[in-house]
């Protein structure tokens, strides 16, 4: 896919997040980086806006699944306390039995 910063060349995808890594490193400007590029330092500028809200909406998203899923880890959770009861049951109840056999019964 091609994309265009209004007069000036094409670039590709990959080109924007090289960009932008040049820009938030600190060792050029917008100018420098748009001038090597052979872009305009507006369409620069544009990729690193939607950047931001790119991130803004990956953790928006993340909090999203998380309060989803709390039922879901609360319903695992009793889960996991019955089964720990019915162990323990099963526990007692076998060494009962054995007891009462006279441990001929084999685990």
């Amino acid at each position: 896919m091609k994309l265009y910063g209004g007069d000036c060349k094409p670039c590709s995808e990959n080109d924007i997040p090289q960009s932008l890594r040049r820009k938030w490193s600190g060792n050029k400007t917008i100018n420098e980086i748009a001038s090597e590029m052979g872009i305009h330092a507006t369409q620069i500028t544009q990729w690193k806006k939607q950047a931001q809200e790119g991130l803004k909406e990956v953790f928006a998203d993340r909090r999203g699944k998380s309060q989803s899923q709390e039922p879901l880890i609360e319903q695992l959770y009793q889960n996991i306390a019955r089964l720990q009861v019915e162990l323990e049951w099963l526990q007692k109840i076998w060494s009962y039995l054995l007891n009462q056999s006279g441990n001929s019964l084999n685990p």
